[in-house]
């Protein structure tokens, strides 16, 4: 766990008789009442003077990516007579104005079904343009509501306790239940899917509907973090703390607050923290500053296992959540004698280590020869024979890979970091014309989502290969009482 920092139309009023005509005999009270003299919102529109947002419609469904200009063009080649074509900013919609109202109803019957750029576009009338009085008001009204609302934050956040305040900032589901907290994380997947779905749409022009089998809860619901890294401050008194940073870096805050109501760190680690902060206090050295820069203590990072040993330096310590993660995985790519792995981002090799039995063999790739050596180690440990590790680059081995095993079921699994892979490695995959099936696990999917785009877009010059379609998304809940998850998406082609 990381250091957490809680942290074009003006109006113009009814014009009001001169003095002249009232000593004609118009007595001005007589004929204007104080609600007629108040300036109207859309009073240009009712004096008879010319404006085109009389004559103004709307057109929808616009492509992603194009020009202001070329739309303009394009418009004018069909005949249309325009005033103006205004498009708001990264939209995918626009305004288009006519000079009366015989033109607005031409566009209606031209525009009807015409495709610009691949994309149907859709007419619809709008109301008449809002003036710039009234949208000033409305921006004034939101940023006044904005600093209450701020200065009311601020307030509330004074009378939380400190304690709360480190659990929101950690464990921002702590104080739901469980139940609660798995369908709160459903409605971010769906959420999530539906973005995605959307996004592969404008990319490929492929409807997809990625079928969801929902969320898998955590065995072990609290103190299940295997590692975390706390932070050593002070607190209000100056005395040395460590757990959880809750101050603010921008205001030189150096504040920490003990991890004992944190659900989801063990009781161990607890323990582990109490003791050491009990030892640094007895040190004449300061802990660090992020003020100042300066002191000695900084950080302390603490691994347990399931046998509840605390180890300073662990290759893997497996959890209870993560079995679930990859039995999900293993479940989902019907494995058999004939199935060739790549385990790709493979680290020290576990996922691969776990499938190996259930098939021929397992290839892992992964840059970092350490890890690869530590792999080695322990497919060795667990008696796994037909795995091996490979320190390179995919792209640099994927070719001779792919032709040793022609006659294999060739199977991927992306388990890469949490920013993903570079579109290379993407790009790489999609040549490899016998690998038909690719997991991908995912520990941030909103950084994942450009690996999700390109490997679902179309064939280009760019993107070699038949695109590869989602066909199942299940979400695993390794962080209990946080809005994270691991996200497994099962991709065919």
């Amino acid at each position: 766990m990381t250091d957490i920092v809680v942290s074009d139309i003006v109006n113009k009023s009814p014009e009001i008789p001169s003095i002249s005509e009232a000593k004609d005999g118009m007595d001005i009270g007589d004929q204007q009442s104080d609600k007629d003299t108040e300036p109207k919102q859309m009073g240009y529109l009712d004096r008879g003077e010319y404006t085109s947002e009389k004559f103004k419609i709307e057109i929808n469904n616009l492509p992603k990516f194009f020009g202001h200009a070329d739309l303009k063009k394009k418009l004018r080649t069909l005949g249309l007579n325009i005033v103006k074509v205004k498009v708001p900013h990264q939209a995918r919609h626009a305004y288009v104005t006519f000079r009366n109202e015989e033109d607005k109803e031409k566009s209606f019957k031209l525009l009807d079904g015409w495709k610009y750029k691949g994309n149907k576009i859709e007419v619809s009338l709008t109301t008449h343009g809002y003036n710039q009085v009234q949208k000033s008001r409305k921006l004034a009204n939101k940023k006044e509501n904005r600093q209450n609302n701020n200065a009311e934050q601020s307030q509330n956040v004074e009378k939380i306790s400190d304690d709360t305040r480190i659990q929101n900032a950690t464990t921002p589901l702590w104080n739901l239940d469980y139940d609660e907290q798995l369908v709160k994380k459903s409605e971010i997947v769906l959420a999530y899917l539906h973005t995605l779905e959307q996004k592969i749409k404008l990319n490929s022009n492929n409807i997809v509907s990625i079928p969801y089998d929902g969320i898998k809860p955590s065995p072990v619901v609290d103190g299940y973090r295997n590692k975390c890294e706390f932070s050593i401050g002070t607190d209000d008194n100056g005395e040395k703390v460590v757990g959880f940073r809750f101050g603010e870096y921008r205001s030189g805050s150096n504040r920490v607050g003990s991890p004992k109501d944190c659900r989801n760190v063990p009781d161990s680690m607890k323990l582990v923290v109490e003791h050491f902060q009990s030892f640094i206090r007895s040190s004449v050295h300061a802990s660090f500053s992020t003020e100042t820069h300066a002191g000695y203590w900084r950080q302390l990072t603490v691994r347990t296992n399931r046998l509840q040993h605390i180890m300073m330096i662990v290759s893997f310590s497996n959890t209870a959540g993560a079995e679930i993660l990859f039995t999900v995985v293993k479940d989902s790519l019907d494995l058999d004698e004939n199935t060739i792995v790549l385990d790709i981002c493979c680290g020290t090799g576990t996922i691969g280590i776990t499938l190996a039995n259930a098939t021929k063999q397992v290839i892992g790739i992964e840059m970092n020869n350490d890890a690869v050596e530590d792999a080695k180690q322990n497919a060795q440990l667990n008696n796994i024979n037909n795995i091996e590790f490979i320190s390179d680059k995919i792209e640099n081995v994927i070719h001779s890979i792919v032709q040793k095993y022609a006659d294999n079921r060739l199977i991927a699994i992306l388990d890469p970091p949490r920013a993903g892979v570079h579109k290379k490695v993407i790009q790489t995959l999609r040549k490899a014309t016998n690998l038909k099936l690719l997991a991908y696990i995912s520990c941030n999917p909103a950084l994942a989502i450009e690996n999700f785009i390109d490997l679902t877009r179309s064939a280009s010059n760019t993107y070699h290969g038949l695109p590869f379609v989602p066909v199942k998304a299940t979400a695993v809940d390794l962080f209990p009482h946080t809005t994270h998850y691991e996200l497994f998406v099962l991709f065919q082609r």
